[in-house]
């Protein structure tokens, strides 16, 4: 085994992929000469991604545009993909933005219905539709981004701490039952990677602490062992490796993106 194989070209999903962490690692997979299927909200960004992508890479860059949230959009997305590729993906990475922070008894019901759709309920449908593929072909990866909160909780992350507890408990259960036939499948949780959603959660923080974005940037970056934001081509390399055939024999995992933020030792 050798680390990237980039001898093989191969079809790869990747969900919320126009910015952030969903488009550094669009890139990286790019990188490997892979063809990508594109998803995410906002239709005109999302073909602007494409076409540079196309363009830069040389590769074949399909798009879709999808609220993960609803299962009506999510249905036509699966049809999309099945019509451009009919033997199905090799490779899928979730990816999907994060929920407004709450506490827990401050969180409203249609916010965890909400989660659990966007977070949850749309990994499921879309891998019950193409990793019986996988299996069948002998060969797939899925990769899921949670978050760190998902082993650690995340104070006033109520419904991200719950929902990617839940789906890292999911892809453990489906890492086992299809390992055998060569398809792997983890997660990669991101610890605070310089994205627009933790300007977010910076401002959020601000607000409960009384205290200024930048000050409530500087305290979390205090808890950082390494002292700074991860960045959003670091966690991509992470995915990437994930998705080669290096990665043939790691399954079930969750490997931690995070400056060494985690304090647990397993």
């Amino acid at each position: 085994m050798h680390g990237y194989d980039s001898s093989s070209q191969r079809n790869a999903v990747v969900c919320a992929s126009t910015q952030g962490l969903g488009l550094s690692t669009a890139e990286a997979l790019a990188k490997d000469g892979h063809n990508l299927f594109l998803t995410a909200r906002d239709k005109e960004r999302l073909n602007h991604v494409a076409k540079q992508l196309a363009e830069h890479y040389k590769i074949e860059v399909l798009t879709f545009p999808c609220d993960l949230g609803n299962a009506k959009q999510r249905t036509d997305l699966i049809k999309a993909i099945q019509e451009a590729w009919p033997t199905g993906p090799d490779i899928i990475v979730h990816n999907t933005g994060g929920p407004a922070p709450s506490d827990v008894l401050g969180t409203e019901y249609t916010h965890w219905t909400n989660g659990f759709n966007s977070l949850f309920m749309s990994i499921a449908q879309i891998n019950a539709a193409f990793v019986p593929m996988m299996c069948e072909r002998g060969w797939g990866r899925v990769v899921t981004v949670t978050s760190v909160a998902a082993i650690e909780p995340v104070t006033n992350l109520a419904v991200s701490n719950t929902m990617r507890a839940a789906v890292t408990g999911y892809n453990k259960t489906l890492a086992n039952d299809v390992a055998a036939a060569g398809v792997t499948v983890n997660c990669v949780a991101p610890g605070y990677i310089g994205t627009e959603r933790l300007k977010q959660l910076f401002q959020y923080k601000a607000s409960v602490d009384n205290c200024t974005p930048d000050q409530a940037r500087h305290a979390i970056e205090a808890t950082i062992p390494a002292r700074r934001l991860g960045k959003p081509k670091e966690f991509a390399h992470a995915v990437r490796f994930l998705c080669s055939e290096g990665a043939s024999y790691i399954t079930g995992q969750t490997l931690c993106v995070d400056g060494g933020l985690r304090k647990s030792s397993v």
